[in-house]
């Protein structure tokens, strides 16, 4: 548990390090990087949903009989 709260506190205290200082070198840069960390996570959600039980899915699916 403590490992899981570490790893949350981890990662607050190096995104506004690291995200300010490649906002210094590159505005269009630092928002490029922030998309595409989005997007990452958007298909690696997409992509490990099948393993989900179809009652607590997020995208819901009409039932095809």
């Amino acid at each position: 548990m403590a490992a899981a709260g570490l790893s949350w506190w981890v990662g607050l205290a190096l995104a506004p390090t690291l995200g300010g200082q490649l906002l210094a070198v590159s505005p269009s840069l630092a928002l490029i990087g922030a998309a595409a960390v989005a997007a990452t996570t958007i298909g690696l959600l997409r992509a490990s949903e099948a393993a989900l039980p179809v009652g607590v899915r997020a995208i819901p699916r009409p039932e095809t009989h």
